[in-house]
């Protein structure tokens, strides 16, 4: 049995660890990029900002009455879908790169 401070950084592991990481990434990019296609059909998103440490409010913008809030609601939409699909490819090159590592696929 290892110790408790020392992890496994087996290629097995690390393997398994960005599979993971890819399928989540995956997933995270597709719910948001399926939320700014729905702002941008609609026309309706919704406005974060921060007014405080730790304290933010959300209001309600469309595209017709307020298209700065508009836009910058849905452009930081997009770019977390970018951010996660980038995350994803990144888990999948790893899983690639290090199936030379392994004997089983799993």
């Amino acid at each position: 049995m290892r110790p408790w401070n020392q992890s496994d950084f087996s290629p097995e592991k690390v393997r398994r660890v960005a599979l993971v990481v890819a399928v989540v990434a995956s997933i995270v990019a597709a719910i948001n990029a399926c939320r700014a296609v729905h702002n941008e059909f609609t026309g309706a998103a919704i406005y974060h900002r921060q007014t405080g440490y730790r304290h933010w409010t959300s209001e309600p913008v469309m595209r017709e009455s307020s298209p700065d809030k508009f836009r910058s609601a849905t452009n930081s939409i997009w770019a977390m879908t970018g951010a996660a699909a980038a995350l994803a490819v990144i888990g999948v090159v790893y899983f690639r790169k290090l199936d030379d590592c392994v004997d089983a696929p799993f």
